[in-house]
């Protein structure tokens, strides 16, 4: 995994006509109401990062998700929202084809393709068929790209060598099973 490119970023804009010919408008960052200090410390790097392409990054704040049906200007917008189980199709449900409220006023992506493809993962019962119906919305997902996640938390364990039957399962640590873990006192 590679770091920010801020002068490959900047490339790719000024290509794009931005700087020379027209001014790249002013990015909205919305972070959830009250910030935190986690929330401070994203914004502020987030900020950096931008400013080293050339980009302005202002900071609003939203009590609901709804408040961002009618925003029109170029925006960003942190979430909270983690899986609820191990599957593509909580992620496209929840994001892109479902009725939440990430689809329909975060992401505002409408695609017939992609709601044709998605009734048929949902219902088809075999699992290479329905990775393929995965896979294949993936491939529109990376196409269209109605979003482009920026951003995700990393949870972290440490255990002594002696902690055994430590499993960390695929949906973080707050599923963590300690009926299995032991200390092994053996010398």
């Amino acid at each position: 995994m590679t770091g920010p490119r801020p002068d490959e970023a900047r490339r790719v804009l000024e290509e794009e006509g931005y700087f020379s010919e027209k001014k790249f408008p002013a990015i909205v960052l919305y972070l959830l109401f009250p910030r935190s200090e986690n929330d401070n410390r994203f914004y502020r790097e987030l900020e950096r990062q931008l400013r080293a392409v050339g980009l302005t990054l202002d900071l609003e704040f939203y009590r609901n998700l709804e408040e961002l049906r009618t925003e029109r200007r170029p925006y960003l917008v942190k979430i909270d929202w983690e899986m609820d189980y191990p599957d593509p199709e909580n992620i496209v449900d929840q994001l892109f084809a479902g009725p939440t409220v990430y689809h329909r006023v975060v992401n505002r992506y409408d695609s017939p393709e992609l709601e044709g493809l998605f009734k048929s993962a949902l219902i088809e019962s075999g699992r290479t068929r329905r990775f393929g119906l995965f896979q294949d919305i993936h491939k529109l997902l990376n196409k269209d790209m109605p979003a482009i996640p920026l951003f995700t938390n990393q949870q972290r364990i440490a255990a002594q060598p002696s902690v055994r039957g430590l499993k960390v399962p695929a949906l973080g640590l707050s599923y963590l099973n300690t009926r299995e873990i032991w200390l092994d006192r053996t010398p």
